[in-house]
């Protein structure tokens, strides 16, 4: 459900009221209205639009997806999980509603126990599909270093390290991942060689 899309529904809707009153129709305006509702900071009407954008196409994983960034942004994380999962269970595999579930999870993890491994499996399926997002593989790495998973820790760092070279934040979490997991060796071979490269 492109914005093009929404755009045309929105134009067509005047001229042809019957095409209008289908499900997917009145779902793209009413979608357009709680989109344009939220930017305006009136969430409470932004809220009342999305439920009746769910309500007319509980299938759509877009929506569900848009839904839980809302609720996020409102730091209602109960509510934005719900909407997360929902819309992972329509798209196992998209790459968006995978990182917002991992972060959504994340946010619960002091109040849920079971939120944590959530995230953690959502980044993980990230990182098997796209390996080089740097901040899907930070989050992973420092979830792995909270739970002891120093050395799994450290790998991820290491390709990282090796997809985006230079990349101070990535170096540092590596050190000390390669540290925790007493992987000296290698730890010294990375300081050698980033020390050459940066004498400063």
């Amino acid at each position: 459900m492109t914005t093009r899309f929404i755009l045309g529904i929105l134009l067509l809707a005047p001229a042809f009221p019957a095409a209008a009153a289908t499900p997917q129709a009145e779902a793209a305006f009413q979608f357009a209205i709680a989109q344009t509702l939220a930017q305006e900071g009136s969430y409470r009407q932004a809220l009342r639009e999305f439920e009746e954008v769910v309500r007319l196409v509980p299938d759509d994983p877009y929506v569900r997806l848009e839904f839980a960034e809302f609720l996020a942004r409102l730091s209602r994380w109960h509510d934005a999980a719900d909407q997360a999962r929902a819309a992972l269970e329509l798209a196992p595999d998209n790459v968006s509603v995978l990182r917002l579930v991992g972060r959504v999870e994340l946010s619960l993890s002091e109040s849920d126990g079971g939120a944590m491994d959530r995230a953690r499996e959502a980044f993980e399926r990230v990182v098997e599909l796209v390996p080089e997002d740097r901040e899907t593989v930070l989050s992973l790495g420092q979830i792995y270093l909270s739970l002891g998973r120093s050395s799994d820790a450290a790998d991820l760092f290491l390709d990282l390290n090796e997809r985006v070279v230079g990349d101070r934040t990535a170096i540092s979490f590596l050190i000390e991942a390669l540290q925790r997991s007493n992987r000296e060796d290698e730890l010294e071979e990375l300081l050698i060689a980033y020390l050459e490269d940066d004498p400063e």
